[in-house]
């Protein structure tokens, strides 16, 4: 059902909603008919009315139970049943002149049927012949109420329910709009993993029928445990899924909503990935290592000018090839490796020392600012600030650099800043994939992988104006959590 009472009724549980409401309808009939007899008052209902329509509503539940023709029609059947007993309920109020409690039962009726339906043409309908049998039962009988001011009422009451109800109607039709259109695999359980519903996109990846997994539980698709979180799940051995499983809100809050999404060709892009830096870290690296071992023999012979020549070039390459896998060691390192506080000043410290042991002894590099500044990060942020010191003494023609630290409120600023040759293009180009200049090219991480390493850790990085007049990089890291 698409109404406000009418959200629980849904599915199987629809009929079982039902079947309590006929239920406690039957009960009251007879249990208020006792009441009165025990107190010794008149009763405003005679017997036989009392008496009918009990059994009208046992014999109505009793059979819902088994005839499954009346449990696929429930909604109708209720129907049927609020227009007999409603009829009653005027008839009876007419007997009496609409006394005051006949008075507000009816609009309390009115009220509870227009939650409990779903807002639509049968709902109207019932509506309109509601208000017209009423109006016509004030003037058949001697009412003790205002005529006007109670049909003003009756108008009010039941136009403000129907809009009331409408309006879920929409809210719930939106939703379903969504459910079932959405390329994610989702699915309505309750609080004991039955299938309540489920979209298009859920039965293709776990290959069932929409009709036949409805009332089945969840756990016979999928391991699953019904706690609020998400998790990675293998599906036969072939397909993988990625869950999440959150508690509906409002009404629906003892109920759970499902997301699947298929991950396995993410899974298997992961797994090709593992199997090449593999090849490249283990199988190429001892292939370059072959080569050292022929290249040392080449040398030990006799070899012209030009020999030679093709020679530090065939090393220079493989040089490359190592760094470019080396590269790829780091920046897998970056991705898995847990954040975690480290020391800035003990890594400038050590990017200087390999700096210096790479390039020379005496270098010119300043360092200003903050010191024990302590920041979110792991062991490769030092290849970084490495790659830019090297680079910019080696290739940069620099002979001076500053490094200078800047403590923000929930950041740590790293400028490092030379007096080199600079380098040229678009500040938002440079540390793009495939981006190259004359300064960096295939030489130490590149700024694109520097780029890659920093955000690893949440940070940033960016070309700047150096103070002196040649490169400057910023870094921008988070302060750790632990400080």
């Amino acid at each position: 059902m698409n109404s406000v009472l009418g959200n629980l009724f849904r599915l199987d549980n629809r009929v079982f909603y039902y079947q309590i409401l006929l239920f406690i309808g039957a009960v009251s009939y007879f249990l208020f008919g006792l009441v009165y007899l025990s107190i010794d008052i008149q009763d405003p209902m005679p017997m036989l009315h009392r008496v009918g329509g009990g059994l009208f509503l046992a014999f109505t539940l009793i059979i819902s139970y088994f005839s499954s023709y009346i449990r696929n029609r429930i909604t109708d059947v209720m129907y049927i049943v609020v227009l007999v007993l409603f009829t009653q309920l005027t008839y009876l109020s007419i007997l009496n002149n609409f006394t005051l409690n006949y008075a507000l039962s009816i609009l309390i009726v009115l009220i509870f049927f227009n939650l409990v339906f779903t807002a639509g043409r049968k709902l109207r309908a019932l509506n309109l012949y509601s208000i017209g049998i009423v109006v016509v039962g004030l003037f058949l009988s001697t009412p003790m109420i205002d005529i006007l001011i109670y049909v003003v009422t009756l108008v009010f009451v039941v136009s403000g329910s129907y809009i009331l109800s409408h309006h879920q109607w929409m809210a719930r039709k939106r939703y379903e709009v969504i459910f079932d259109m959405s390329p994610v695999g989702m699915a309505e359980l309750d609080r004991g993993g039955v299938i309540l519903g489920c979209n298009v996109r859920f039965c293709d990846i776990f290959n069932v029928d929409q009709e036949e997994v409805t009332g089945s539980e969840i756990q016979s698709l999928i391991d699953i445990e019904l706690d609020v979180g998400k998790g990675e799940l293998e599906l036969d051995g072939e397909k993988w899924v990625e869950y999440y499983l959150s508690r509906a809100v409002g009404m629906d809050s003892k109920r759970y909503i499902a997301s699947f999404i298929d991950i396995t060709d993410r899974k298997r892009v992961e797994e090709r990935r593992r199997l090449i830096e593999s090849l490249l870290e283990h199988d190429v690296k001892n292939k370059i290592m072959v080569l050292d071992g022929y290249f040392d023999l080449i040398r030990k012979e006799g070899l012209s000018e030009k020999q030679a020549d093709y020679l530090k070039k065939m090393e220079n390459a493989k040089k490359e090839c190592k760094r470019l896998i080396d590269n790829i060691s780091l920046l897998k390192k970056a991705d898995t490796e847990k954040k975690h506080k480290i020391s800035l000043n003990s890594v400038i410290d050590a990017s200087i020392r390999s700096v210096k042991k790479e390039v020379k002894d005496e270098l010119d590099i300043e360092i200003k600012g903050s010191s024990g500044l302590v920041v979110s990060g792991g062991s490769v942020l030092k290849n970084v600030i490495t790659n830019l010191l090297r680079n910019a003494f080696q290739h940069g023609e620099a002979e001076k650099v500053c490094i200078r630290m800047t403590e923000k409120k929930n950041e740590v600023e790293v400028e490092v800043m030379d007096d080199g040759t600079g380098i040229e293009g678009d500040p938002r180009d440079v540390f793009k994939q495939g981006y190259t200049t004359d300064r960096e090219s295939g030489l130490g991480l590149g700024l694109y992988l520097a780029r890659e390493i920093v955000e690893s850790y949440g940070g940033s990085i960016e070309l700047t104006d150096s103070i002196y007049g040649g490169a400057g990089f910023k870094i921008t890291l988070k302060k750790s959590n632990d400080t």
